[in-house]
């Protein structure tokens, strides 16, 4: 490959990791859920408890922005 030649086979290739990726987690959750809701509940809340922090964060810091700007 030279330099500035594209390749167009990358973004394929991390969309079908991303992809693969979601069914183990999607399958795994569903095989816990099924063997053990607790637990299942359990890191789901984790998970909500994850994204509420980083919203928190850009929230958080996007009103420190504004704040200089303005």
């Amino acid at each position: 490959m030279y330099c500035g030649e594209k390749t167009f086979d990358t973004p394929f290739k991390s969309s079908l990791v991303k992809l693969g990726l979601f069914l183990i987690i999607t399958g795994l959750l569903y095989i816990i859920s099924l063997e053990n809701y607790l637990l299942f509940r359990i890191v789901v809340n984790q998970f909500n408890v994850i994204i509420a922090y980083m919203v928190f964060i850009i929230v958080w810091k996007s009103k420190v922005i504004s704040c200089v700007i303005g």
